[in-house]
């Protein structure tokens, strides 16, 4: 018995199957991407819905927060806090500034270590490109308090 699928068919099909495998192992990060992206806006939205505060969806939005880190989409940097004291106007002036830019990058922050025995850190979570941003920002406001002369 002839097979029906000469040689030249069946390598062009082989080389067909490759191509799309290749192509679909590309498309697997952005839907990822997507996906997590898309999930984790929805938890951080849900948080603040009806003008109450539920922490309930806080664990998927870190989940889908730490996917998106795990993929390279966004970096997370840990920054120590060496000039400002907690509970401080500097300290306030930080988080404001902090909370600024955020409303306007693509990024969130936390910061730990309100209490006078924790050391204050400020975690970013940004996409690379934009980690340099919340650097500066955190930057110009940890420098030790200018003393007055004497």
């Amino acid at each position: 018995m002839r097979s029906d699928t000469s040689p030249g068919k069946k390598r062009l099909l082989t080389v067909l199957i490759v191509a799309v495998l290749i192509a679909a192992a590309f498309a697997v990060k952005p839907v990822k991407i997507f996906y997590h992206d898309a999930a984790m806006r929805r938890a951080w939205n849900q948080t603040f819905q009806q003008g109450a505060t539920s922490f309930a969806t806080v664990p998927v939005f870190e989940r889908h927060r730490d996917a998106l880190v795990g993929l390279g989409y966004l970096s997370r940097q840990m920054f120590p806090i060496e000039q400002i004291k907690p509970q401080s106007p500097e300290h306030r002036a930080l988080y404001n500034a902090l909370t600024e830019h955020g409303s306007k990058a693509n990024g969130y922050f936390s910061m730990q270590g309100f209490e006078s025995s924790t050391p204050l850190i400020v975690i970013v979570w940004a996409a690379p490109a934009q980690m340099p941003s919340w650097e500066a920002i955190i930057k110009a406001h940890d420098q030790p308090k200018n003393e007055a002369p004497r």
